[in-house]
């Protein structure tokens, strides 16, 4: 009976997720669309034969976030990516570096940019994080969803 009603829990639990993730409009969680003004560009911009990362990078660099968009929502990433690649002269990397900081944090990031051109240090978003970092992040992760798990699993 126990394992059963937490396997209810659990179901419920993954249907409220998967609704949150596929059903709500895309201004939700902050998700708003980069570059509003530019349309749907269907060029390839290259720079250097540079391939950028895949969702592995995307995960570890900016969070889980970026990597939603970039799951449910591929047209809009590489949209934005190549937008940014054809505005900025840049390489896939910095740009994919630059689009997921955004959905990371699109205040944070657009506040940044600002301070850049006023002359502050320009900050590497595509640039991997230290394997310290990685390590710290890991870990925390690892506590965060061990105790949610017990306590959707067994409860206070």
């Amino acid at each position: 009976v126990t394992s059963a009603r937490h396997a209810m829990r659990f179901d419920t639990f993954a249907m409220i997720m998967a609704f949150l993730v596929c059903c709500l409009p895309q201004g939700a969680w902050g998700l708003v669309e980069p570059l509003r003004s530019v349309t749907r560009s269907r060029s390839v911009v290259t720079m250097s034969g540079d391939d950028g990362y895949g969702l592995v990078g995307t995960l570890a660099r900016q969070g889980p976030v970026p990597l939603v968009v970039r799951v449910t929502q591929p047209e809009k990433y590489e949209n934005s990516v190549k937008v940014y690649m054809a505005k900025e002269r840049c390489s896939r990397t910095e740009a994919q570096g630059n689009m997921d900081a955004f959905f990371a944090n699109e205040n944070d990031w657009t506040f940044q940019k600002l301070q850049e051109r006023k002359g502050a240090a320009k900050v590497d978003y595509g640039k991997l994080p230290s394997i310290e970092r990685l390590a710290l992040t890991a870990v925390w992760a690892l506590i965060v969803f061990g105790l949610l798990g017990k306590i959707i699993l067994y409860g206070w």
